[in-house]
C-alpha cells in the first residue's frame, strides 16, 4: 500500500466476552507493523463497546486477538480499507492563529471522494478560543441524524467531547462555530455513494469571553455565566475546568439558580456537566431550562468540566452555582442512581472510610445491582471491603474480591454502604446501580438519567416467585441513546408464544 495512505477497520459484528478492562478475551488493535507499536485500543463486549471504525495513523495497523480458557462468543467480523491521509488535504494537526479547510477533491472533478473519514484537529493560540465559519456548504442530505455523509464538530480534542454540530445538505449554519477553548475537532465522513461540491471553512483565533481552570477547595466557591443575573445578549460556548487537585477527591457541583430556553434534549441553551475526561464510565449531564437540579453533581475522578452554551443571542439570565471538594460521604434521597467507589474506574484510595446512606420514597424498596466490582481479596474482607446494612443496622452483606456480587435486595427504602480500605493493594472499586420500586423487591422500577446500570428479575439468580408483573422504565440522559443486552436469561415456559413467562 502507498506509503501516504491510512487503513481503517470497521466490524460488521462484534461479541467477545464483557469485562470492564476487557481482561480475558478482546481485540487490540496496534498503530504500526506489530505489538510493540502504540496501542490504538483495546475492546471487549458488543459493537456497542467499539468506535465507528478504527484509523491508522500511517499504513501499516496489527490486530491482536486474545482468548483465554473458559467463556466463548460468537466472535467478530469486519472489514478495512485504505484512504486518503493528511499528505492529500484529508486532515491532520493544524498549529496556527487562523486557516482554512476543505473536503478532499483529489481527481479534480469538482465532487469529494467517497469512503472518508478526514480529522482536522485544530489548535490555536493559549487563553484564546476556536472560531470556526462555514462558507460553502454542499453534502448528501441524510435524514435526522446525517447518517450518509456529515461534517461533526466537537468542542475539544476527541469525540468524547462535545458536539457542537452534525451537520448534512446544504443549509449554511446561521453564525460561525465557536469551541470553548482553543482546540476544535472536525470530522468529515463519506461513504462510498454518491457525492457533492462539498465543504469550505475558515477558522480563527478569538478572545476566550468567558471560562477558565479552577481549583476546588473544602470551602464552597461561586461561579455564575458571563454578565449574570443579566442576560449575556450574544451566542456564546464557555467551558471550565474544576480540579480538587488530588487524585483521591473528587468535586462537587450545586445549581443554585438556573434560568435558561427549554428545548427538546437541550439542543439550543444549556448548562453541561461532564466527568473529565469523559471516557467509557464517566458522567455526562445536561440542564436547560429553570428547575434547579435538586441533587448536586459528584464527579468521578479528581476534575469536572463545565460547558455553557447559547446558539444564538438569548434572554436568559444564565446560571448560578457553587463547587467544591466532595468528600466521599454521601446521604442520597432519590428513587433511582448509581453509586461508584472514589476514583471508578481508576483505583480507589487507600485509608478510605466511606459511608453513604440511600433513601428512597417512603412504601417502596430497594434494591442494588452490581456493574463491576474489584476490590482486595481477603477469606472474610478483612482488608478492603463493602460493607452494607439495611434500616435496622444489621450487616446484610459484606463484600471484596473481583467476582461480582449477586443483587441485594432490601426489605424497605434504605440502605447504607460503608467502603473500607487499608494502606495497601489498591483496585478499581465498584459501580452499583440502586432502584426502588412499589411493586415488590427487585420487581421494576425506574432508571433516570444514568447512562449505563444493570438490573434483574426479583431475586435473581433464584427463579422469580410465581404470579408477578414487573415493570421497568428506563429514560438516559438528553442526547444519550439506549443499548441493552442480557448477560442471563432463563424462564419457565411451555408454549412457543410465551404466553405464561415472559
Amino acid at each position: 500500500m502507498k506509503a501516504y495512505f491510512l487503513l481503517l477497520a470497521r466490524f460488521n459484528t462484534f461479541n467477545i466476552e464483557v469485562h470492564q478492562q476487557c481482561v480475558f478475551d478482546h481485540v487490540t488493535f496496534y498503530d504500526g507493523p506489530d505489538t510493540t507499536a502504540r496501542s490504538i485500543g483495546r475492546y471487549c463486549g458488543t459493537l456497542q463497546n467499539i468506535p465507528e471504525y478504527i484509523q491508522s495513523s500511517g499504513n501499516q495497523l496489527y490486530i491482536n486477538f486474545v482468548t483465554d480458557f473458559s467463556y466463548t462468543s460468537d466472535g467478530f467480523s469486519g472489514y478495512y480499507w485504505a484512504t486518503y491521509g493528511p499528505a492529500q488535504g484529508c486532515g491532520g494537526v493544524l498549529r496556527q492563529s487562523n486557516g482554512t479547510i476543505t473536503s478532499l477533491d483529489a481527481d479534480g472533478n469538482g465532487l469529494y471522494e467517497d469512503s472518508l473519514d478526514c480529522e482536522w484537529l485544530i489548535f490555536v493560540g493559549d487563553n484564546k478560543v476556536v472560531n470556526l465559519t462555514i462558507t460553502n456548504f454542499t453534502l448528501e442530505s441524510g435524514h435526522t441524524e446525517c447518517e450518509y455523509d456529515y461534517l461533526s464538530i466537537y468542542d475539544g480534542m476527541t469525540k468524547d467531547d462535545h458536539l457542537l454540530g452534525k451537520l448534512c445538505g446544504s443549509d449554511l449554519p446561521q453564525f460561525p462555530i465557536l469551541a470553548s477553548s482553543n482546540v476544535m475537532l472536525i470530522i468529515f465522513h463519506t461513504d462510498s455513494s454518491i457525492s457533492f461540491a462539498g465543504f469550505q471553512a475558515n477558522f480563527t483565533e478569538a478572545n476566550a469571553f468567558c471560562g477558565g481552570a479552577y481549583n476546588a477547595t473544602s470551602t464552597p466557591q461561586t461561579l455564575t455565566s458571563p454578565n449574570y443575573p443579566n442576560a449575556t445578549g450574544m451566542a456564546v460556548s464557555c467551558s471550565w475546568i474544576i480540579d480538587s487537585g488530588d487524585a483521591n477527591q473528587q468535586v462537587r457541583l450545586q445549581v443554585t439558580d438556573l434560568h435558561l430556553e427549554t428545548s427538546p434534549r437541550c439542543q439550543h441553551e444549556y448548562l453541561s456537566f461532564r466527568d473529565h475526561p469523559v471516557g467509557t464510565n464517566g458522567q455526562q449531564k445536561f440542564y436547560c431550562g429553570n428547575v434547579i437540579p435538586p441533587h448536586p453533581f459528584n464527579s468521578k475522578g479528581l476534575r469536572v468540566k463545565i460547558i455553557y452554551n447559547l446558539a444564538t443571542t438569548s434572554t436568559s439570565r444564565g446560571f448560578q452555582l457553587t463547587y467544591q471538594i466532595a468528600d466521599c460521604n454521601q446521604n442520597i434521597s432519590l428513587p433511582n442512581g448509581r453509586i461508584t467507589s472514589p476514583g471508578f474506574p481508576g483505583v480507589y484510595p487507600r485509608y478510605a472510610n466511606c459511608l453513604v446512606r440511600v433513601t428512597s420514597p417512603e412504601n417502596t424498596t430497594l434494591a442494588l445491582y452490581f456493574n463491576s466490582f474489584y476490590i482486595e481479596e481477603h477469606s472474610n474482607c478483612n482488608f478492603d471491603f463493602l460493607e452494607i446494612k439495611n434500616s435496622s443496622s444489621i450487616v446484610v452483606a459484606r463484600l471484596c474480591g473481583n467476582d461480582i456480587p449477586s443483587p441485594i435486595f432490601m426489605t424497605d427504602n434504605v440502605a447504607t454502604l460503608r467502603f473500607q480500605t487499608d494502606f495497601s493493594v489498591q483496585h478499581s472499586g465498584y459501580d452499583i446501580t440502586f432502584m426502588s420500586s412499589t411493586q415488590g423487591p427487585g420487581c421494576g422500577g425506574n432508571i433516570t438519567g444514568q447512562e449505563a446500570g444493570a438490573f434483574t428479575s426479583p431475586g435473581f439468580p433464584a427463579s422469580s416467585l410465581n404470579s408477578m408483573t414487573c415493570s421497568w422504565y428506563i429514560r438516559p440522559p438528553a442526547r444519550v441513546k439506549i443499548y441493552w443486552w442480557f448477560s442471563s436469561i432463563s424462564t419457565p415456559e411451555t408454549n412457543e408464544d410465551c404466553d405464561s413467562n415472559h
